[in-house]
This record gives C-alpha cells, sequence and structure tokens, in this order.
C-alpha cells in the first residue's frame, strides 16, 4: 500500500498534529524526500518528534525509510499518471487512455483487498441463510451483479431498490441472514441505516466502500475497501462513478471466485 494511500486510511484517527503533518505531506509530496525531520516540521508547523512519531504510526521506524518509500510513490505515481482523455485524440489514443486508466485503479485496488478479509467476506455468506444487499446510484450496478452472481448458484440473494421494502423482508427475518451495504464514499444515510436495522436484528453486516475510516467502515462487522477514486485526477468522462463501478465489479468477481472455490471444497 501506498504511503499516500495509507495516511489517508488513518486520517480520521489522527490528532491535530498529525493531521497538518498528514495534509503538508499529501500537498507537497515531491519536496518531502528532500526535506529532514526539523525542516519538515517547520514548515508543516509541528515540531521534529511529531514528525519522527507520525513515521512511526505509518510503519517506519526511521524518517529515511518513510523519505525512501514515498520517493518510490512519486516514481510510480509519475509512471502511472492518469491521463487526460482529449477532444483531438485518436481513436487508438483514447482507447489506450481509457484502458491504462483503468487497469491503474484496478491495480490501485490490488494492495489494499488482503487475504484475511476476503476469507472472512466469504465464510460469513456461505454461512449465511440468505443475504440482503443494497445500493444506490452506480452501486445498484454493483447490488444487481451479486444478486445475480450468487443465485445463480442456488444462494437466495434479495435486493430491492425501494429501502422501505426491503427494511421489511429484513424485520420478517431472522439473525441467520447477512446484510451487505454498498457506498462508494461510505456516506449514503439509506444504506448506514440499512446497516443498523441488520446490526438491531442480529445479522451479521458486510460494507464495500473506498479505503478510510468512512461511516460505514467504522459501523459494519467486516468493512471491504476498494481504491479510492478521488485520490485520481477528476474531470474525466464522468470517470469517478465509472471508475467506482468497475472497481466493485472487479472485487464481487474475485469474491464470487472464492466464494466458489470454498463451496467446492466443502462438497468433496
Amino acid at each position: 500500500m501506498s504511503v499516500v494511500t495509507t495516511i489517508e486510511s488513518i486520517k480520521n484517527e489522527l490528532s491535530t498534529t498529525d493531521l497538518k503533518l498528514a495534509d503538508y505531506i499529501v500537498e507537497n509530496l515531491d519536496e518531502i524526500p528532500t526535506m529532514t525531520s526539523n525542516v519538515l516540521a517547520v514548515h508543516s508547523n509541528t515540531s521534529p518528534a511529531a514528525v519522527i512519531r507520525f513515521s512511526k504510526k505509518l510503519g517506519f521506524s526511521k524518517f529515511s525509510d518513510f523519505k525512501l518509500a514515498l520517493t518510490k510513490d512519486i516514481e510510480n505515481r509519475i509512471y502511472n499518471e492518469y491521463s487526460d482523455i482529449q477532444n483531438d485524440d485518436s481513436f487508438q489514443t483514447a482507447k489506450n487512455k481509457i484502458l491504462r486508466n483503468n487497469k491503474m485503479i484496478i491495480d490501485a485496488t490490488d494492495p489494499i483487498l488482503d487475504e484475511q478479509t476476503v476469507q472472512q467476506v466469504v465464510d460469513k455468506m456461505f454461512h449465511a441463510k440468505r443475504i440482503y444487499v443494497y445500493g444506490v446510484g452506480t452501486s445498484v450496478l454493483a447490488a444487481e451483479d451479486i444478486r445475480q452472481k450468487w443465485t445463480r448458484i442456488g444462494k437466495t440473494v434479495i435486493f430491492d431498490k425501494d429501502r422501505y421494502l426491503l427494511t421489511q423482508q429484513m424485520k420478517n427475518d431472522g439473525a441467520d441472514s447477512l446484510f451487505w451495504g454498498i457506498s462508494h464514499s461510505g456516506k449514503n444515510r439509506d444504506v448506514l441505516s440499512l446497516v443498523e436495522i441488520a446490526k438491531s436484528l442480529g445479522m451479521p453486516t458486510l460494507g464495500m466502500s473506498q479505503l478510510g475510516q468512512n461511516q460505514l467502515t467504522k459501523k459494519v462487522d467486516t468493512p471491504i475497501h476498494t481504491a479510492r477514486t478521488e485520490d485520481i485526477k477528476n474531470g474525466h468522462y464522468g470517470s469517478g462513478a465509472t471508475h467506482s463501478i468497475i472497481l466493485q465489479i472487479v472485487t464481487i468477481d474475485l469474491l464470487f471466485y472464492f466464494y466458489m472455490r470454498c463451496l467446492s471444497v466443502k462438497e468433496k
């Protein structure tokens, strides 16, 4: 996981001093590798001790190790720079940019989705009598994808765009079912409300959102993270919503594969 991704994932847990450092580092990435801890402290209006503590909080034993990791991140960012698509681009150029940009966001999710999380999700889904799933906006497509995939193999998956109808179905069910909420921002009120209802009914809860300590991540039993699309340059052909659904569908594909593998093992 990149240094910036790590910083963003813990931002909501940082003290005021650490937050000053985090914001300054993210906004001035290219300058940090040339700075000493004293210089960074002056520029961020903190202290050298705070700088050292912050680098250790990110998992680095020495400030020099932190700078080295940041240098590698900068090199990777330059190599994988998001490509603007211009109106006068040729067909081949535009196609190459779109494919490369989409590959880049998928690659960014790779280090985020770990084996332990996948196993936890698969286990919860496997033991659930029924799975309730809900998303709004483009996340509806992800919810529908989940319903179609698992229904094809005989799992009961209930999805309804009407939150109130879904709520009634959940209330008529028991704690042996599972709720899976999807909100890329992790802030959608309807999704958060359904998580609360599911928890009050004793249902295990999953939540798929972008990386970070957002509300959905904090509320559910098992969070499922994808890359943060706002870390990618904005202003492209509706790219934010497009990228979020691509990441969700790819992650669902991965979870479905491991679910099927688990199913085949248990049937032997």
